[in-house]
């Protein structure tokens, strides 16, 4: 009887923490296959327009603006894993993962003056200790 609970805890324990550690994600869904390249064949510097921008990606998720009056777009997408030793405190959280970001600056007659789009790894914390 002991050697079958210890077989199923061995087998069924690690089965259940990939269960519970799964994935998330947050943010604009249209950067989730995004790279750099992708980005560079949809967005030409000169070219395209407030217009296309939000026809391909949808609305920013920040807004803001250069002193000199030219609007920034900023979008986002974060995908993310919830940490295995989250589950041995689950009095704190940690995920780890990617985070997307394509900044847009565009020119006062809404055309793309400059962009940048990066990925870097990405850590969140969240809980009471």
């Amino acid at each position: 009887m002991k050697t079958t609970f210890k077989l199923i805890i061995i087998l069924v324990l690690p089965l259940m923490i990939v269960m519970i550690t799964g994935c998330a994600s947050s943010g604009n869904s249209f950067l989730k296959k995004e790279s750099l390249d992708t980005i560079e064949s949809k967005i030409v510097q000169g070219q395209t327009t407030k217009h296309d921008i939000r026809n391909s990606f949808g609305d920013p998720l920040l807004t803001s603006f250069t002193d000199s009056g030219n609007e920034i777009w900023t979008y986002q997408f974060d995908k993310m894993s919830l940490d295995a030793l989250s589950i041995i405190n689950p009095l704190k959280n940690t995920y780890h993962g990617t985070r997307k970001q394509l900044v847009i600056m565009f020119d006062s007659s809404g055309v793309v003056s400059r962009y940048n789009m990066n990925a870097s790894p990405h850590k969140t914390e969240m809980g009471i200790l």
